[in-house]
Formats: structure tokens, sequence, C-alpha cells
């Protein structure tokens, strides 16, 4: 995964069996980046999510290469408020409050988010909070509950 598209709030997971194997899946808060100077790599800050449950591994580094997105599914789409809206042969997640007008489409091909007449794929959940964050100024709330 690129470093570069991650920003401090995104939600990404490890796959670093040596290191941390009950971590793989879970997901976890970018808190920032270090980038080496003696080489390619860089750190990634992370913590869990649920800080509640948060006795595995509290706030730790992990190098880029173990870094992984999440990808995006009903489920995820759920926990960030979304609502599925069914339209026939795809659905639109959109949000309850008629203030926020921000919606993505779902067909079976994956996520789409309209933008300026065209498409946008999104594949994981880092693009989809990048896209909000960009268009509101907000950040997605992540429910664990």
């Amino acid at each position: 995964m690129n470093v570069l598209e991650l920003r401090i709030g995104n939600l990404v997971t490890i796959n670093n069996e040596k290191h941390h194997p009950k971590m793989k899946g879970v997901p976890l808060i970018v808190c920032g980046v270090e980038k080496l100077c003696s080489d390619e790599d860089s750190f990634v800050m992370l913590n869990n999510v649920d800080e509640k449950n948060n006795i595995v591994i509290p706030a730790f580094s992990q190098i880029d290469r173990f870094i992984e997105p999440i990808e995006l599914s009903g489920e995820i789409m759920l926990k960030f408020g979304f609502i599925e809206f069914f339209h026939g042969i795809y659905s639109t997640w959109a949000f309850e409050e008629f203030s926020n007008n921000f919606s993505v489409d779902q067909d079976s091909d994956g996520f789409n988010f309209q933008i300026y007449g065209g498409w946008l794929e999104l594949n994981y959940v880092h693009q989809l909070q990048n896209i909000y964050f960009a268009l509101t100024g907000e950040e997605l709330e992540f429910k664990t509950k």
C-alpha cells in the first residue's frame, strides 16, 4: 500500500504474521507516518479503533510494507452510519440526515462515487474517508458497536 494515500484518521489493517499475528484483519487508525531517512521504508503509527478493547497492543508503529487497506463492504458502510437504499439492480448508500447529501452507489462491480458527471471507483475504506473529508471537511465516524 502506498503510504502517500494515507491521512491521520484513516483505517487500515496489517499483515505481519511474524510480529503481530493477532492483529491481521483488525481495523487500526493511522496516527502518523514517519519517513525513514536511511532507506525507502516508512513507519506508520497505529492505534486500535476500539479504545476499550485496546489491550492486545497499545499504539505502535509498523513498517509500511505490512500495511494493508480495508476493502469496502456493506458492513463497513453501516459502521460509518450509512443507510442502504435499494434501487433494483443497484443500491445507494447515504445518510439519513437530509443536510448531508453525500452518497455512494453500489452495483455488482463494487462501490462508486459520482463526481463531475463521472464515476470514481472506491475499493477501500481509506479512499472513502479521503473523498468524504475532501468534500465535507469532516471525518467519517466509525462505530465499533
